[in-house]
């Protein structure tokens, strides 16, 4: 069954696969870097997403050379609007390693990948099996649902990827290793979907135990988690005599390391910490905060931040008791040149900053 099934696949990527900007057609040889590259942008986020990023990427640093020889300002900058920013940390610490240790060159092992920084187990996979050709599996959520119906696999979610890595171990994968893995994903992406999958036309359906169950829909089963939201307050400093603004530079542990930020109350789990005995430590004329009534809303992949935000008019004397590591002033008109997240544009613009 799995041979019929990997033949198949195969069959209809080869007239259906998806013309992507990191991919390799017609039997030219895939470049690591890019693979790479699209796999570390793909983690959690869409294709459609992804490919304007990875072509400026790839504008400004076409090899990964150029990449290790950028600073992580310039990474993070470009990286902005992406989200999950420890992705763009660990891609520079990734340059920088392969560039100094590997003269450039990636390794094509999975386990040799695997000791890269950033690179966990899927992605090992995915680089190994569709640059380098090597017959390992490789488990993303697409490749998850497709197994998931094939076996009508009808165990907790947590499970699927362990039982799906295990199936497919039994799969031929010596002959384009590379190509079943990426025809899994387009099929699941094509036909396989998660809403209403296309079972009646589907290649697989005499091979597909959940279509003969007609239970396809209904796996992989669905664990709704709901998310928490978290109260902050967030202030816009901004410098009375050529309206710049205070900004910091977020460390480079936690949530949006090492972008800028506004000085803001911790993140708390309860509706509404105390703004005024926070900013009261180091304003004066905390009063004369002008607090915006309307909140904003921005969502983290673990939970909801709801914000208010505030505007206050300040000497340039304010920086020495504002307890903020890396501040400065910056204009808005130069705003767009610092990595500045979602998050803090949403910020801006409630305090009617123009980025």
């Amino acid at each position: 069954m799995p041979d019929e099934i990997v033949k198949i696949l195969l069959t209809w990527y080869d007239k259906n696969q998806r013309i992507l900007p990191w991919r390799m057609v017609d039997g030219n040889v895939p470049n690591p870097y890019l693979v790479w590259l699209s796999e570390i942008m793909l983690q959690q986020t869409t294709v459609p997403t992804v490919i304007p990023y990875f072509y400026r990427f790839l504008e400004k640093w076409p090899s990964i050379s150029d990449l290790a020889r950028a600073s992580r300002d310039e990474i993070l900058h470009a990286w902005q609007g992406l989200g999950y920013y420890n992705r763009a940390h660990k891609l520079h610490e990734c340059s920088i390693l392969i560039s100094q240790k590997y003269n450039n060159i990636f390794p094509s092992t999975y386990n040799n990948l695997l000791l890269l920084p950033g690179i966990g187990p899927y992605t090992a996979a995915a680089i190994s099996s569709i640059a380098f050709n090597q017959p390992v599996p490789v488990v993303d959520g697409n490749v998850e649902r497709l197994m998931a119906r094939l076996y009508a696999l009808q165990i907790p979610k947590k499970d699927i990827k362990k039982r799906s890595t295990e199936i497919l171990q039994l799969f031929p994968l010596n002959h384009r290793p590379g190509d079943i893995a990426q025809s899994m994903m387009d099929f699941a992406n094509s036909i396989c979907t998660w809403a209403k999958p296309k079972c009646l036309s589907c290649p697989l359906k005499n091979h597909c135990k959940s279509q003969k169950l007609g239970i396809a829909e209904q796996l992989p089963k669905r664990e709704v988690k709901k998310k928490p939201t978290r109260y902050a307050y967030f202030l816009c400093i901004e410098r009375n005599h050529d309206k710049a603004f205070l900004f910091y530079k977020r460390p480079l542990k936690g949530l949006l390391p090492g972008l800028m930020g506004f000085p803001s109350t911790n993140w708390q789990p309860h509706a509404w910490p105390d703004a005024p005995a926070f900013y009261s430590q180091f304003l004066p004329n905390h009063d004369n905060i002008q607090w915006i009534d309307t909140p904003i809303q921005h969502t983290f992949t673990h939970f909801y931040l709801e914000a208010r935000v505030g505007k206050y008019v300040a000497s340039n004397s304010i920086i020495n008791y504002v307890p903020f590591p890396n501040m400065q002033w910056i204009k808005s008109c130069n705003i767009n040149k610092h990595a500045l997240p979602t998050l803090m544009k949403k910020v801006a613009k409630t305090c009617g900053i123009v980025c």
